[in-house]
């Protein structure tokens, strides 16, 4: 991935703006991919949590208050297809933020452009915008609020860029409470894998801690980006636990369903025995016997000892225990 080795600025403030108030959980954007991988997100969320939570704790004790009709038109409301459009052609456009007011004919160009997926050579006019989110398929509401955004663009988009602007120290308090984990998981992430197919290896990735476990493909007019959380690589081994975790108990089951090894299962449940007496009252040769110990000793359902020259195998009771605990929960939980 062509993975940034920073946060961006813009994108974390007005996310950390936009959470203020409102339950975590409840207002960061889902991640529809680990959904789709069937990644176990209350775990991965307990593993993000400690570092989210004093990143916005730090930030909400140091940030000043809003301007009543800014946080009304930007914050009054989760809205997520308003907040995520308005979040990735801002941060995109880290001039609009420098001081001066924006030009109304760039703020349209660049949230038309990012509605519509396509490069436009002028800007659209309000009734040309009003004509493509129409035909984006965003909720009633990020509609509403991007057509009062676009009557006044400039006045409203400068009216974001001060309150980030002010909001600036309070993200330094914000990166200072996280220092000491931000810059392992910046590593860490640069090394990582994206799960959205959306994205090819040379697009361009900006790491998000506001959101840690969400991924969002920006199509823009060019090429795809990604905006994706810093704990998305802990999704990986996630999903990768899980895989283990299923092969395993298909293994397991594979088993059971012979018929022999259910036998030699059934047996050993009345005490250990060895080998060749094993084999004899099954009516099973050494080499049967063997072949199917061998499988039953890596699914880890028996365990053998050496006894006075003799191999005795006994039932791996616990084995057994984290099976039918296994199959609980991937079938009744």
């Amino acid at each position: 991935m062509n993975v940034a080795n920073t946060l961006n600025p813009v994108f974390e403030i007005i996310g950390l703006l936009a959470l203020r108030g409102f339950e975590q959980k409840n207002m960061e954007p889902s991640c529809q991919a680990l959904k789709e991988h069937g990644v176990d997100e209350e775990t991965l969320w307990r593993l993000c949590e400690p570092v989210h939570s004093r990143y916005l704790t730090a930030f909400d004790k140091a940030a000043p208050a809003l301007e009543p009709e800014c946080g009304e038109m930007f914050f009054s409301e989760p809205d997520q297809d308003f907040l995520l459009l308005v979040q990735t052609v801002c941060a995109e456009h880290p001039e609009w933020f420098s001081g001066s007011v924006p030009e109304e004919q760039s703020v349209r160009l660049a949230f038309g452009q990012a509605i519509a997926e396509r490069a436009f050579d002028r800007a659209p006019d309000l009734a040309q915008l009003v004509q493509i989110l129409q035909n984006a398929g965003l909720s009633s509401s990020a509609c509403w609020r991007l057509i009062r955004l676009l009557e006044r663009p400039s006045e409203w988009i400068g009216r974001l860029a001060e309150a980030v602007r002010h909001s600036e120290p309070a993200y330094q308090k914000a990166l200072e409470a996280v220092r000491r984990q931000l810059p392992a998981l910046l590593e860490e992430f640069a090394s990582g894998e994206c799960l959205s197919a959306g994205l090819s290896p040379k697009a361009p990735v900006q790491p998000v801690l506001v959101y840690p476990m969400v991924e969002i493909v920006s199509t823009g007019p060019s090429a795809p980006s990604g905006y994706v959380g810093l704990y998305i690589r802990q999704a990986y081994r996630l999903l990768e636990q899980q895989k283990a975790s299923e092969g395993e108990l298909m293994a397991s089951l594979k088993v059971l369903g012979d018929a022999s090894k259910f036998q030699i299962l059934t047996r050993l449940r009345e005490g250990d025995m060895y080998n060749l007496e094993l084999a004899q009252e099954l009516g099973l040769s050494a080499a049967t016997m063997s072949h199917h110990m061998s499988a039953l000793l890596t699914c880890g359902l028996v365990r053998l000892e050496k006894r006075e020259g003799r191999v005795y195998y006994s039932l791996e009771r616990q084995a057994v225990r984290r099976l039918l605990s296994a199959l609980e929960n991937h079938f009744l939980q």
